[in-house]
């Protein structure tokens, strides 16, 4: 298994490197299942509220997430 506290830097990594910043207002529409897959792949296993976390804290106060719901 990852190192959990590795997870983190990662994913804003990967956040960061696709646009991602502080203040930012981000619609997010996407497969939690493809997302769960790519890390447990690595060894990582996260849930849906530790990508949310992880979302609000790339964002800051001052941003905001869009989740779609059906």
């Amino acid at each position: 298994m990852g190192d959990d506290s590795d997870i983190i830097s990662r994913m804003a990594a990967d956040w960061k490197s696709s646009g991602l910043n502080l203040g930012d207002v981000v619609l997010v529409h996407s497969s939690l299942k493809r997302t769960f897959r790519r890390y447990l792949k690595n060894g990582y296993r996260i849930s849906a509220e530790d990508i949310l976390s992880l979302l609000l804290e790339a964002v800051g106060p001052n941003g905001a997430i869009i989740l779609p719901a059906i």
